[in-house]
């Protein structure tokens, strides 16, 4: 068998270095890719707090975009001890995958509609707040043509994907 020179050596060894190098690259980016998703769904959402006398009955439409940035829009009414109240409003936010399925929002701010007549300090605390500080936290598991998305601790609704 013949033995490699020298040059042959660092020539292969030089190959090597760039495939290995290339395949790390294309696993970074690939990775990246999978890390951000990107669809739009829609559902019809009640929740009930019976201690505070709140009922919300509300439509939703969730847009995720590859690009780290999403939205969900939010129209309906809430019923807190005895007032009804119209809910018009869209929260906008950045998200990062933390984990398997769960993700980080952050930079949440809230644009409101002409009808709306809900509180922001109701919403906060009995819904979704976009006061704290480091963001919330969101679950989100794929089911065929939907997705649960839950808070840590619970679901909050499946979201029929349009």
């Amino acid at each position: 068998m013949k033995r490699m020179t020298r040059n042959e050596l660092m020539l292969l060894l030089s190959g090597l270095i760039a495939v290995i190098s290339l395949f790390v690259i294309y696993m970074s980016h690939n990775r990246d890719a999978n890390d951000k998703v990107d669809y739009h769904c829609s559902t019809s959402f009640r929740m009930q707090h019976n201690d505070p006398g709140f009922v919300a009955r509300l439509n939703i439409f969730l847009q995720v975009k590859r690009d780290g940035s999403a939205f969900f829009d939010i129209i309906g009414k809430v019923d807190y001890l005895g007032e009804i109240y119209d809910v018009a409003r869209t929260y906008h936010f950045n998200y990062q995958k933390e984990s398997d399925s769960v993700y980080h929002l952050t930079q949440m701010n809230i644009s409101r509609r002409s009808p709306e007549t809900v509180d922001d300090k109701l919403m906060n605390s009995l819904f979704f707040s976009t006061t704290q500080e480091g963001g919330q936290y969101m679950r989100v598991t794929k089911m065929k043509n939907s997705y649960v998305i839950n808070n840590l601790h619970s679901p909050l609704f499946v979201c029929i994907v349009n």
